[in-house]
């Protein structure tokens, strides 16, 4: 009987120890070929960021903007960088490129927007913490 009972205990124990443990991790494969649209109303319509099995991206913050931002991204760590390349005409009138990154922590689904060390978007501005989720309907 005692043994019945200790050999119960620890399944009891070795069950919740891994219930508890930490969900799998998201990898590059989990968050590519989706959609995201952001929690939020965006610019005239719905901002969403499409990322690419490519290693591309782009985002379009609205039918009211005329920009459609356009790069590469890379996931590690759980973070996912958006490098968004800019033509610009710098101050001497020659043509250069600027590069923005956006950073979102990732979550199944969900992309949560890092506001320290990111870029802000063209016309939409997003908070820390605020979300793009997948639009399962596209």
């Amino acid at each position: 009987m005692k043994k019945a009972l200790s050999l119960m205990l620890i399944l009891t124990i070795a069950f919740g120890v891994i219930g508890c443990s930490n969900p799998q991790e998201m990898t590059k494969d989990d968050i590519v070929d989706k959609v995201y649209v952001y929690e939020k109303d965006g610019c005239g319509g719905n901002f969403t960021i499409e990322i690419k099995a490519d290693g591309t991206f782009c985002y379009y913050e609205g039918f009211l903007s005329s920009h459609i931002g356009l790069g590469e991204w890379s996931y590690s760590d759980g973070i996912l960088t958006l490098f968004e390349k800019i033509p610009r005409i710098n101050e001497a009138h020659e043509l250069e490129e600027v590069i923005n990154s956006y950073h979102f922590s990732v979550e199944e689904d969900i992309l949560i927007f890092v506001e320290k060390d990111s870029d802000n978007f063209r016309y939409v501005k997003i908070k820390d913490g605020e979300k793009f989720l997948v639009n399962h309907s596209l």
